[in-house]
């Protein structure tokens, strides 16, 4: 047996062996792999047993080229269903993403919708609290006004009556009706400034 002859097996076997365990934990991969490296393996053992003379030279000849071509399908097989599988999955998360994107999109012109009427609402109410502050501000002068006016127009008779009461009560010190008048015109007078 050669060098090479001797590492060919060698690797072949540590090769199934590896691929062996795994298929034996369920990986179909590897059960595929096993395979076609059995095949290889097959076909070295038969042409190394050959060119030995441990085995005649039969009919069939040197089936190494045939084995590899046999790996090489196997191993064909083998990527063209892993590209087949990606190919599912992109084509499945692409299909899953696009809905998923038009779900946000939809819930996100639902949210800008809501957001602008809440806007619209919100300057609505705005508007109306400035119209009212406007229309307070208005009754405020009003009432302002109002009570100037009342003030003075309270302001003048009470003088023009507590003048003539004032020099009456130094005319009689004694009449406690013109003195109880006289207080009550002060005190009325005395509401009416503030």
């Amino acid at each position: 047996l050669h060098f090479y002859q001797l590492h060919v097996f060698v690797a072949i076997l540590i090769i199934l062996t590896h691929l062996g365990h795994k298929a034996a934990l369920g990986n179909i991969k590897a059960l595929w792999m096993c395979l076609a490296f059995g095949v290889l393996l097959f076909g070295s053992v038969h042409d190394i047993l050959i060119t030995q003379n441990i085995i005649g030279f039969s009919s069939i000849g040197f089936i190494g080229p045939y084995t590899f071509i046999g790996f090489v399908l196997i191993q064909s097989g083998i990527l063209s269903g892993a590209a087949a599988h990606a190919h599912r999955r992109a084509k499945h998360l692409g299909e899953n993403l696009k809905k998923e994107v038009e779900t946000q999109t939809k819930d996100l012109h639902v949210k800008t919708e809501e957001a602008i009427k809440a806007k619209a609402e919100a300057e609505s109410l705005r508007e109306k609290a400035e119209a009212q502050a406007l229309e307070l501000e208005e009754l405020d002068k009003q009432k302002t006004s109002f009570f100037q006016n009342m003030s003075h127009e309270l302001r003048t008779p009470l003088t023009l009556i507590l003048n003539p009461l004032e020099s009456q009560s130094q005319a009689q010190p004694d009449n406690k009706e013109i003195e109880v008048a006289t207080k009550n015109s002060r005190r009325l007078l005395r509401l009416v400034n503030q």
